[in-house]
């Protein structure tokens, strides 16, 4: 059973602000992050999250802005079981579009994280973070499920000084079935996993113009 959406959120400004719906505001944590307490099942549908006033562009320059606002935090983060990101706009972020933890059962749907039908642009490090999972081989191995399904990912950035610029980060623990997506113009691979996880399916999805590979 789905519980109510307790999360934190924070925004600048609400309503139509330049034809962008909302502006998130700076904070030390993810502009939407699970709340205090058990935040299993969340489910954040239907928003637009940007990030642009976190890291605005300096007038005079023209340099992008790091003092107020962290690099490589990302717009969205949840670490519960069955937690959803799902129809949303997550755009202009200098780190991650989500991160999740991969905390889904075996056989029990309900409990995967997912993120699916998204809008995922113009972000750093990743698109979407799996670097955390509860699967272990010798003392959890049917956990770490999740699943990313029917997003649009495009435009994922390196920062300076950091390896990553993928579309999607693949951590040892995770399970991830990564299905029917477009993965375009990523500054490095599109599906990486730095442990070759072995529990990674791959099935139907678009890659373009990536500058790696489409797995490694």
């Amino acid at each position: 059973e789905q519980q109510a959406y307790h999360a934190k959120l924070d925004w600048v400004e609400k309503g139509n602000v330049g034809n962008k719906l909302s502006n998130a505001s700076y904070n030390t944590k993810p502009i939407v992050v699970g709340g205090e307490g058990n935040h299993e099942n969340t489910v954040l549908d239907g928003f637009w999250v940007l990030g642009q006033t976190r890291q605005p562009y300096k007038q005079a320059t023209g340099a992008l802005e790091v003092g107020k606002g962290p690099e490589n935090t990302p717009l969205i983060e949840f670490n519960k079981a069955g937690c959803r990101v799902r129809n949303c706009v997550i755009a202009n972020s200098y780190g991650p579009g989500v991160r999740m933890m991969a905390a889904g059962l075996k056989d029990k749907p309900e409990t995967f994280n997912e993120v699916s039908n998204c809008l995922i642009v113009n972000v750093c490090s990743s698109a979407i973070d799996f670097r955390k999972g509860l699967m272990d081989p010798k003392t959890n191995p049917d956990a770490g499920f999740a699943v990313i399904r029917n997003n649009t990912c495009a435009f994922v950035w390196t920062i300076p000084f950091l390896s990553e610029g993928y579309q999607v980060l693949v951590g040892r623990g995770a399970r991830l079935e990564i299905e029917k997506n477009i993965f375009a113009y990523a500054s490095k691979d599109a599906v990486h996993s730095g442990f070759i996880n072995p529990k990674t399916r791959i099935m139907g999805n678009v890659f373009f113009e990536n500058m790696g590979p489409a797995y490694t």
